[in-house]
């Protein structure tokens, strides 16, 4: 029952680019509200279609740093590089 839930959600999905986690959730959700899958366990299906696809996109992300690692150095540098 799994690979044809699978197959199911897989056709909700993008055929080509990367894909969200959000995007297969929202796939698994559709495709559980299917009475034919609804005893299906959501947290494999999500995992088994997540081993399927290479490259899920992950949204943006931020790094925490010091502000005097934004002071400008390329100045300092310039006359020092070849």
């Amino acid at each position: 029952m799994i690979h044809q839930a699978i197959r199911t959600i897989r056709t909700l999905l993008p055929s080509s680019g990367s894909i969200t986690a959000e995007q297969i959730e929202n796939a698994v959700n559709t495709a559980m509200a299917i009475p034919q899958y609804a005893e299906v366990d959501r947290t494999a299906l999500i995992r088994e279609v997540q081993s399927i696809y290479n490259f899920i996109r992950v949204e943006d992300f931020r790094i925490i740093e010091a502000a005097e690692r934004r002071r400008p150095w390329i100045n300092d540098k310039k006359g020092s590089i070849d």
